[in-house]
């Protein structure tokens, strides 16, 4: 009795693996992944993507890349501010005009500029003709940055009253992520 058990036993385990593979045979695809070239962030080379069907998404990293006068690079990531979402490499050239587009895919995009050794870091965002604008703070005052498609009627009071006074943020991430909350 226990041989005809095991016997048993074996035939279905041996069964159920073979059944098993057949259908993962059946089911699996292997990931075919476009032709990208991928390089390292710290090189001067940038990332190159090249299928030009993809968009950014609310999972999109965004790299920013900073190009100093000595050569040297600063790189900070984030992931796409809301306003991003949808947008085609053409649009985030468009956006960016200031920006080098060095990489465009789904998954990740980097920009690059060159950059000033005391360039601003900190930002007020408020208001600007009616509208949500950002700011440069200098060492010699504040200078416009840009101008968003965002009016301030499409805002809450709350929020209308807090950009009237201005609302002071440090780094460009903090920026965007402000910029975001606006729905700019």
């Amino acid at each position: 009795m226990r041989k005809l058990f095991l016997t048993v036993t074996t035939l279905c385990v041996t069964m159920g693996l073979a059944g098993f593979a057949v259908a993962f045979m059946l089911v699996y695809q292997p990931y075919e992944s476009p032709d990208t070239e991928v390089l390292a962030i710290g090189d001067d080379q940038p990332v190159i993507a090249t299928d030009d069907d993809e968009l950014v998404t609310d999972a999109t990293v965004i790299v920013y890349r900073y190009i100093y006068e000595d050569g040297s690079v600063s790189a900070t990531e984030a992931t796409a501010p809301h306003f991003l979402i949808g947008y085609s490499r053409e649009d985030v050239e468009n956006h960016f005009a200031n920006w080098q587009v060095d990489s465009f895919s789904t998954n990740r995009v980097v920009v690059s500029r060159e950059a000033e050794e005391d360039e601003p870091t900190s930002f007020i965002i408020g208001e600007h003709e009616g509208r949500v604008a950002v700011f440069y703070v200098t060492q010699t005052g504040v200078v416009l940055k840009e101008i968003t498609d965002t009016p301030l009627s499409a805002l809450t009071a709350e929020d209308r009253d807090k950009l009237e006074n201005g609302i002071h943020v440090e780094g460009y991430n903090q920026m965007l992520q402000h910029l975001e909350d606006f729905g700019s």
